[in-house]
């Protein structure tokens, strides 16, 4: 691929790159850390044979294991710096600060391919056939670890207090 074809990637796709990272890392730096990171894998991968049929995927793959990687190797722990982070997620989803703080423990809960699946069905509006051909996963698969997702997600809710009920 040459240089000038790299271009036209990077503004096409800097920022779903940045919003898959902030979404795992939950912090404006890493992200742009990652970002960074997964152009500079695409850069050198570039003439490579491992270059993708399908850039979007690739990209999406990438960015989540950076993130995910970013995440293991700092274990970080939320403190009050990171406090922010729900009160975002409050504001941007109508919810109280408590229901944001919830929503951040529901996603540490999952497993990382449940996040990444609901994450990409949730947020980014993908269909479950979208998901599959980014992650390379069976249909039945993707949906498994959607509804596996959700259930935790449940779980940590009820035990919250949060969701009295259970749907009939």
């Amino acid at each position: 691929m040459a240089t000038a074809q790299v271009d036209p990637h990077f503004e096409a796709h800097r920022g779903a790159v940045f919003g898959w990272a902030y979404r795992v890392v939950r912090n404006h730096h890493d992200a742009m850390d990652v970002t960074q990171e997964v152009f500079v894998k695409w850069w050198r991968a570039r003439n490579s044979a491992a270059m993708p049929e399908n850039p979007t995927a690739w990209l999406r793959r990438v960015t989540i294991n950076d993130s995910l990687n970013l995440c293991r190797r700092r274990k970080r722990t939320r403190t009050s710096g990171d406090a922010t982070v729900p009160e975002r997620i409050a504001e941007k989803q109508s919810v109280g600060a408590e229901e944001a703080e919830t929503l951040t423990r529901a996603l540490d809960a999952m497993t990382e391919l449940q996040r990444g699946v609901l994450i990409a069905k949730v947020y980014d509006d993908h269909t479950f056939s979208e998901i599959a051909r980014q992650m390379q996963l069976a249909i039945p698969t993707v949906k498994t670890h959607y509804l596996r997702a959700l259930k935790a997600a449940r779980g940590v809710f009820r035990v919250a207090g949060l969701l009295s009920g259970e749907r009939s």
